[in-house]
């Protein structure tokens, strides 16, 4: 099949909308927000509707999976539109008007122009940054408290939009790849715990285990990095939704304690503030009693897939730039983080004896490797992303 053009995009759109709002609706492009990469996305201006404009997101490709389980097209086109459904009753993210199954798109509110977190981490005023990252937690929290249990209401909004047959959430499988793969590394590297790898293989199937507590499920984007949302006061409202899922709550917690370790915008906070976020995001979602305990387990899940990818990319012969931080301060940053949960050896005793092996192994290892930065709002050098290839 060729490739669709701008104007073909826009008279799909415009055809879903007449069949919406009536014939006498018309629609023009005035901004195309992609059209490289696995999306196409458009704002279109409306006449004739009860709206003046309007967000056309096209999931574009084959059925292969897009990397980092969010499949193919129809798992993507299916996951943006029932999140929308997910997250507009709750006010944190656009309504949708409505899609085409065929045509994998979906129509949704344009939330306009706005200032995202990451924007305000890359700015020079401490105090607006911090402002944001306060309502980033709690806009987090809100959304985890307002979705917790609704998985059966996930899967009828999937459905009903041709979800393919499977499961909805591919984490038990990346999580299993990526802890055998975890386990090779360390048995690789020469940094098995005591207990070998079979304690080791026991606390990742413990973590595995703890991934799926039916108590902490609730919906996510999955990819909760800080340019996808804007600002809006004292909340956040989410968008970009193609790998949204019900998982683990506090997946997106650890944000808070370890900031955005599979995003481009990965940099260290001042101390106390991840302690700070931690609270204002338990103001909207206190979890259980086993809260703690729940927090480290899900910050240990974010170990070792970092790890296996930083050795793909050869980590131990050379350094490379990712974003405002190198790929080694990335993962001795995490490291750091999760071995300074007091929490983790009772819980966790052959992953902490492992961990603390491969950071003092790469501490010796790279004795010139400076701290990872802090973020330039809070006194780090200034830097620039590039332009974005995907949303």
């Amino acid at each position: 099949m060729s490739e669709l053009t701008n104007d073909d995009w826009r008279a799909a759109g415009e055809a879903r909308l007449r069949e919406l709002w009536g014939v006498g609706v018309g629609c023009e492009i005035v901004d195309t927000l992609r059209e490289r990469g696995r999306n196409r996305v458009f704002r279109l201006a409306v006449t004739g509707g009860p709206v003046g404009s309007v967000i056309l997101k096209a999931a574009v490709g084959g059925e292969e999976d897009a990397g980092g389980g969010l499949g193919g097209t129809t798992e993507r086109f299916v996951s943006e539109w029932a999140g929308c459904e997910m997250l507009a009753p709750l006010g944190l993210g656009p309504r949708a008007y409505g899609g085409d199954v065929a045509g994998r798109f979906c129509l949704t509110e344009d939330l306009g122009a706005g200032e995202t977190l990451a924007r305000r981490l890359l700015g020079r005023d401490a105090a607006a940054a911090e402002a944001a990252l306060m309502a980033y937690a709690r806009s987090l929290g809100d959304l985890h408290a307002g979705t917790l249990g609704q998985g059966a209401r996930w899967d009828g909004l999937r459905r009903e939009r041709g979800a393919p047959e499977g499961p909805a959430d591919p984490t038990p499988a990346i999580w299993k790849r990526e802890a055998e793969a975890f386990v090779g590394e360390c048995a690789r590297l020469g940094c098995e715990p005591a207990g070998g790898s079979e304690g080791l293989a026991g606390d990742l199937a413990a973590i595995g285990a703890a991934l799926a507590d039916p108590d902490y499920n609730a919906f996510t984007p999955a990819d909760c990095c800080p340019d996808n949302h804007f600002l809006r006061g004292e909340r956040v409202v989410f968008f970009d939704c193609e790998g949204g899922r019900m998982r683990h709550a506090l997946i997106d917690a650890a944000y808070l304690l370890a900031p955005f370790p599979t995003c481009w915008c990965c940099a260290r906070l001042p101390e106390g503030l991840p302690e700070r976020l931690l609270a204002a995001y338990r103001e909207r979602f206190p979890g259980g009693a086993d809260f703690e305990d729940q927090l480290t387990l899900m910050l240990a899940a974010w170990v070792p897939g970092p790890f296996v990818r930083c050795a793909e990319m050869d980590w131990e012969t050379k350094d490379t730039p990712w974003g405002l931080s190198t790929i080694r301060q990335r993962g001795l940053a995490l490291t750091q983080h999760l071995l300074a949960r007091p929490n983790l050896r009772a819980l966790l005793p052959s992953f902490a004896d492992a961990l603390a092996a491969l950071g003092a192994r790469f501490a010796a290892q790279w004795p010139d490797l400076a701290p990872m930065p802090i973020y330039p709002a809070f006194g780090g050098p200034a830097w620039t992303p590039p332009a974005a290839t995907d949303a």
